[in-house]
């Protein structure tokens, strides 16, 4: 009874609220309702723009709403084909780019979690085996074209004559009865030959029949490590699928086309975010709980990078790019930004704030390192890496001095960079630069409003804890 009471005394005086707290309430929300709007208005007046003609939008004094309407400036833009032939080159270099994508995140999720030890080791060899007989695939058709100079042709040789020690790894495999490790055997020179035959362009059905044929030997097998060689064969088969994919997509997006200029930027933008997800994460998860010699001392210098403005590296970047031959591929791009440290130090900073008994716990039950970093730290890390993932994603996106500097070709333009091409010498069309502006804030406006709750959790969590 008593509760009942006081519970209806505080009604009471909820209802009695003196007049100024509704004023208080009212004005406050008014004056958030106006910042937000002018903080919106460019957006605003880019979008009815984007149905002005071009005269009505240079003209003066401005108006807000189109005299005319014009629809048809969208339709123009998503038409737009300023002719040219999509490069060889590029459509390899974004195929790849997603292909790999794929590899590392099939890897990741697939069961190398759940290895042993022994096959950790294994696993190593195998690696460094696909290393060799990829430039041993690469080094053959060199050879046979002459194109390579002769100190690259030597050293390919070498790796051949390496190679060879392959063949008495799988004499010894059979005569152990380990079928599985004469299907590994077969796998990476497969994937070497049908990588190198598919940058040069040559056909690849015989390799791939290859691969096939060591999938099929490793299924049927009862060996030690049948599980392993099953996840790297499922990671190696979707890379080559999803490269081949991208390579028909970005093929049939033709050249300097609105399609094609949008999927560059997808491409760009959902690699480099991934690469940064994977890689920063281990990284980070080395920083935060592994004990090395010098870990101080490399964080340190890895936080003392990011004071460095990007203007000064810019040169030394393309003159480093240019001398490697990837300029006017994705590469360019891709590869700075496979890991960054800004993600690094947002990640470190998180996974100290995941309890360490869990890991302990883990640990006790015969956990490896790696199924601790992927099974336990990963999923309590989401947050934090949707975070980093909507920045990355965002920054890429929004990119347009790097793809400026380092894709020289209309068919290699992301979107930011293929709208200075309606801004010519005589003629300026605003009216479409507008609608692909439009187009090209839609997808990051999605994406933040969606993961919202995600992006300011994970900037708590990385900021306040650590």
């Amino acid at each position: 009874m008593t509760t009942t009471v006081a519970q209806a005394a505080v009604l009471v005086r909820a209802r009695r609220r003196p007049i100024h707290f509704y004023i208080d309430r009212v004005i406050r929300y008014t004056v958030l309702c106006l910042i937000g709007l002018i903080l919106f208005t460019p957006f605003i007046l880019a979008f009815l723009g984007s149905f002005k003609s071009n005269a009505e939008i240079v003209a003066w004094p401005p108006t807000l709403l189109p005299k005319k309407w014009h629809p048809e400036n969208w339709t123009e833009l998503l038409t737009t084909d300023m002719g040219g032939l999509p490069q060889e080159n590029g459509m390899v270099a974004f195929g790849g780019t997603m292909g790999l994508v794929a590899f590392l995140v099939a890897l990741v999720v697939g069961r190398m979690a759940a290895v042993s030890e022994e096959e950790k080791r294994t696993s190593i060899a195998l690696l460094l085996a696909a290393a060799v007989a990829t430039l041993v695939g690469w080094g053959l058709i060199a050879i046979v074209k002459s194109e390579w100079p002769s100190i690259t042709r030597f050293l390919m040789a070498t790796g051949g004559l390496l190679s060879l020690s392959l063949v008495g790894f799988g004499v010894a495999a059979i005569k152990q009865r380990r079928i599985h490790l004469v299907a590994e055997f077969l796998l990476w020179p497969a994937m070497a030959l049908i990588i190198a035959r598919l940058i040069q362009g040559e056909g690849f059905i015989l390799p791939l029949v290859l691969l096939c044929v060591a999938i099929l030997i490793a299924g049927i097998s009862r060996g030690h490590g049948v599980d392993q060689f099953t996840s790297l064969s499922i990671a190696m088969t979707s890379g080559l699928a999803v490269t081949l994919i991208f390579y028909s997509l970005v093929k049939m997006a033709g050249g300097a086309t609105f399609v094609r200029w949008l999927l560059n930027t997808a491409i760009l933008s959902l690699g480099i975010a991934i690469f940064q997800i994977i890689f920063c994460s281990m990284a980070a998860y080395a920083f935060a709980r592994l004990k090395f010699p010098g870990r101080d001392a490399i964080f340190a210098f890895m936080l003392a990078s990011m004071m460095i403005p990007g203007a000064v590296t810019l040169v030394p970047s393309y003159v480093l790019m240019a001398k490697i031959k990837l300029v006017n591929t994705p590469w360019a791009l891709v590869l700075p930004g496979i890991v960054g440290a800004f993600g690094i130090f947002m990640l470190t900073q998180f996974f100290k704030s995941i309890p360490v008994e869990l890991e302990e716990a883990a640990l006790i039950d015969g956990a490896s390192r790696f199924q601790i970093y992927y099974q336990v730290v990963l999923p309590l890390a989401r947050p934090a890496l949707l975070t980093l993932f909507i920045l990355q994603f965002q920054g890429m996106w929004n990119a347009f001095l790097g793809p400026l500097l380092y894709l020289n070709t209309p068919d290699m333009f992301p979107l930011n960079v293929a709208l200075t091409m309606f801004q010519q010498q005589y003629r300026y069309a605003w009216n479409v630069t507008l609608v692909g502006a439009m187009v090209n804030a839609a997808p990051i406006l999605a994406l933040f409003f969606v993961f919202s709750k995600y992006y300011i959790e994970g900037v708590s969590y990385a900021g306040l804890k650590g």
